[in-house]
């Protein structure tokens, strides 16, 4: 009798001569999951890639979860993207008074930031805790206010495709996806987006259904869609699935710019992965997606289109991922061969010393202004006159304004938000509460032990 594991390797042996099998997808081969009967893929992990060379990386296979996700002849987030908005941003300065401090001197904490986030590119503002990256999130996501009553100033320019604006005024289009969720742990995903779909969706209730189950898929959560989001007492889903259903809660308005303050927090390496694979689907289908990260991995690197690097409230470095290594070489900073350069950066902002970091920024300043400069006079636009620069000088204190009249109207028509009334709002919020307190009998037996205790 012949050895199972020897007719094993005929039958390989005979697969790679009569359909042309190829070696290299040995790694993808079909094999029972110890313990049941369902099917896994096991993926082999790429080779090592050297950050310095002009190639693209390799990409990671994607997980079975994520394959079997939607529907089979359609995209990703295919009803997304409807309107390309770019985001820009200029000289944008912030300070604030809210800290005691003698002689009332104000703390500066964003200081002529400038930077782009493009519509289908996925763009990630890197550095280390406190350089600010959380704070310029907030003020274009439009959830930072400013003024005598808030103790806050704001000063720069900000514009959506073109048309100066208060991001304040167009939150209805950008979605902001907090670092902490904040769900109910009784709820299940699909009532998570179901609650946000009837409170700020309007229109039929089969389109809301329909939009439902495409986020479901695209954000790989059919699978644990009916089980509890949980909490640290009840069990429930694992962190990345409830950072993907806290996505897909601010998704369900189909925003044209997404905000997320570090979605990768508190996660492993692949269910981060796994985040960010979902937000460079969403990029792809023409949304302009922007995020914090403290320290991605390689794989999370790769995933990267465009790169901002704060240090200190100042830009450190702007422009694409493939160009960041390059830009560091050529000031004195070469990455090592196979080193990661989100790694290499951030270590370099925390171990170098101010006066080297200043002179770093101050570079990248000056780059900047050339390149300005240079693309002014090949466009044949003057500079302007003393007086119109004085001009803008006496407006940065007013930040984004938008335009007046009929132009303001219209433009900021395009950005309404739908508003519902008292009574449905109350409605759902009731029959939430009543979902949470049926399930959840645990609380509410020890809510009534005081009143017992009392009585």
């Amino acid at each position: 009798m012949m050895d199972l594991s020897q007719d094993g390797a005929h039958r390989l042996i005979e697969l790679e001569e009569g359909s042309g099998f190829n070696s290299e997808d040995s790694s993808l081969i079909h094999s029972p999951a110890p313990g049941n009967g369902n099917i896994r893929v096991r993926g082999r992990r790429p080779a090592c890639h050297s950050w310095n060379s002009d190639a693209d990386p390799p990409e990671l296979a994607r997980p079975p979860e994520e394959e079997q996700g939607w529907t089979v002849g359609r995209t990703r987030f295919s009803s997304f993207g409807g309107s390309a908005l770019e985001l820009r941003w200029e000289a944008l300065s912030m300070c604030s008074w809210q800290v005691p401090r003698k002689h009332h001197e104000a703390v500066q904490i964003l200081t002529n930031v400038s930077g782009t986030a493009r519509a289908g590119k996925l763009t990630c503002i890197l550095g280390p805790s406190g350089s600010g990256k959380t704070t310029l999130l907030n003020v274009l996501a439009g959830r930072q206010s400013g003024g005598q009553r808030h103790r806050i100033r704001i000063t720069g320019q900000v514009w959506i495709s073109g048309q100066r604006v208060d991001p304040r005024l167009v939150r209805s289009r950008i979605a902001y996806v907090m670092q902490k969720d904040e769900m109910f742990a009784t709820s299940t995903p699909t009532e998570a987006l179901s609650f946000s779909a009837s409170l700020r969706l309007s229109g039929p209730r089969e389109d809301r259904k329909e939009l439902i189950s495409e986020l479901l898929g695209s954000l790989g959560l059919r699978s644990c869609a009916d089980t509890y989001i949980g909490n640290a007492v009840l069990n429930g889903l694992s962190g990345g699935q409830r950072k993907r259903t806290a996505i897909g809660v601010e998704l369900i308005t189909r925003p044209d710019i997404v905000c997320l303050d570090e979605p990768t927090s508190g996660l492993d390496s692949f269910a981060a992965y796994q985040v960010m694979n979902v937000l460079t689907d969403l990029a792809k289908a023409g949304c302009t997606v922007i995020c914090t990260l403290h320290q991605p991995s390689s794989e999370i690197f790769a995933l990267i289109d465009q790169v901002i690097c704060l240090c200190g409230g100042h830009c450190l470095w702007a422009g694409d991922r493939d160009h960041m290594a390059s830009h560091f070489t050529k000031v004195g900073y070469p990455c090592p061969v196979g080193f990661n350069p989100a790694d290499f950066v951030i270590f370099l902002m925390q171990t170098e010393p101010k006066p080297k970091t200043d002179e770093l920024i101050r570079i990248w300043t000056q780059e900047q202004i050339d390149g300005a400069l240079h693309r002014s006079s090949e466009s044949g636009l003057s500079t302007g006159s003393t007086d119109e620069h004085e001009h803008e000088q006496q407006q940065q204190h007013e930040l984004c304004r938008t335009p007046k009249g009929r132009a303001r109207r219209a433009f900021l028509a395009s950005f309404s938000a739908v508003q519902k009334s008292f009574g449905k709002q109350l409605k759902q919020l009731a029959k939430r509460e009543l979902r949470a307190v049926v399930r959840d009998r645990t609380t509410l037996a020890v809510r009534q032990i005081p009143t017992k205790v009392s009585e």
